[in-house]
């Protein structure tokens, strides 16, 4: 058997694997007649830390979203994971796929674009609004966050580092490596 047939039956391996919970997701957050059809495909290697947010989809095909999956050379499968905190809104515009390791952390409105990819290890934090415009790829390692994830304020005591929008046009790719604050 040659490498790309071993790759691709490895590939097939862990969409088997991740059955269960693609099943328990779209149940979760979809109409039966959308959930159906399977339009978000999540791995094995996902971990829910929290589900009670909202999940919007634009376009309703088999497989538009694909999370968990997508890796580089460095990545080790065996040891890390996907994780979601989904304690917001996700909008997913189109085509979109949650690289192995990656993390999102929702508490407000993250809107995704079409034909986006974020690779392995990269975080999202979201506690205002996150908007990744068409046609973007996040490679690996990134850090995007919108917050400080600490307050500061001033002698009058008022808040002087409040969360600020981060917007993400169309066409954009993010190098390996790199912190995206918000206001960007």
């Amino acid at each position: 058997m040659n490498i790309k047939t071993r790759k691709k039956l490895k590939e097939i391996y862990r969409y088997f694997l991740g059955i269960p919970k693609t099943i328990y997701f779209n149940f979760k957050y979809f109409k039966i007649k959308d959930a159906i059809k399977l339009p978000v495909i999540v791995s094995h290697k996902v971990k829910f830390d929290n589900l009670s947010g909202k999940i919007e989809l634009k376009k309703i095909k088999p497989a538009i979203v694909r999370i968990g999956f997508g890796t580089v050379e460095n990545y080790d499968f065996k040891y890390s994971r996907t994780v979601l905190d989904i304690q917001g809104k996700i909008i997913f515009n189109g085509k979109a796929k949650i690289g192995y390791g990656s993390r999102l952390s929702v508490q407000g409105i993250l809107e995704i674009g079409d034909k986006f990819q974020i690779s392995a290890e990269s975080t999202i934090i979201c506690r205002k609004s996150v908007s990744f415009g068409n046609n973007n790829l996040i490679s690996w390692e990134n850090i995007i966050m919108d917050t400080d994830h600490h307050h500061i304020y001033n002698s009058e005591g008022v808040k002087i580092n409040e969360d600020r929008e981060i917007l993400i046009g169309d066409n954009v790719w993010i190098g390996c490596r790199n912190i995206v604050l918000k206001g960007t």
